[in-house]
């Protein structure tokens, strides 16, 4: 946001006038302007990025681990984020499905939201069936991810991110029949295109 020299001007002379009319110490007027630029300019501050991204990890298709995400910016640094994980891998008469629902916390080590590195954490449930047509099984557990990545947000709205993480199963999952192929810790690639309003 430019800065405007006249805006600020303003500004002050009506806070000048405003507390003018209440008997005060000189000390308690320059503190209460003061407190008052501080906030204004911490709400113009907070509509200078939009909050809110929702984004595709298309690289993660591939592998058989895609995932719809909605985040949410608590302030410039700090955001929440709901996942919704899917899958789909056939190969020599082996079939794997994944689904999965999961929330997670991510850090802008830059403290900035809108672009830099980030590190991530994130929980959730998972449901996958595996089928190699002489037995089937479903399988519900949970899982884990650590992920770290970067962020870049362009003018429009558009956002791009890329990262690499590691996601691990509960145990659920160790005790299936499958239990050769629900390694416990496996890599994620992350390739997401996105828009952020």
């Amino acid at each position: 946001m430019k800065h405007n020299p006249k805006r600020n001007i303003i500004r002050k002379q009506f806070f000048a006038v405003c507390i003018s009319h209440y008997k005060i110490s000189k000390k308690s007027k320059v503190f209460l302007v003061i407190f008052m630029i501080l906030c204004s300019n911490f709400a113009i501050a907070q509509n200078d990025y939009k909050k809110n991204n929702i984004k595709l990890n298309v690289l993660g298709i591939f592998f058989g681990d895609g995932n719809l995400a909605y985040e949410r910016a608590i302030n410039k640094k700090n955001s929440v984020q709901a996942n919704t994980a899917f899958g789909f891998i056939k190969n020599k008469g082996f079939q794997y499905q994944l689904n999965a629902l999961s929330v997670s916390y991510r850090n802008y080590f830059s403290g900035n939201y809108t672009k830099g590195f980030f590190g991530q954490a994130e929980i959730g449930v998972a449901r996958i069936s595996a089928d190699d047509n002489l037995k089937k099984e479903i399988t519900t557990g949970y899982l884990w991810r650590l992920y770290g990545g970067y962020k870049h947000t362009f003018k429009k709205g558009l956002t791009i991110e890329a990262g690499l993480g590691a996601d691990g199963l509960g145990n659920k999952f160790k005790e299936s029949k499958f239990n050769g192929f629900f390694v416990p810790i496996y890599p994620y690639p992350s390739l997401s295109i996105g828009y952020s309003f």
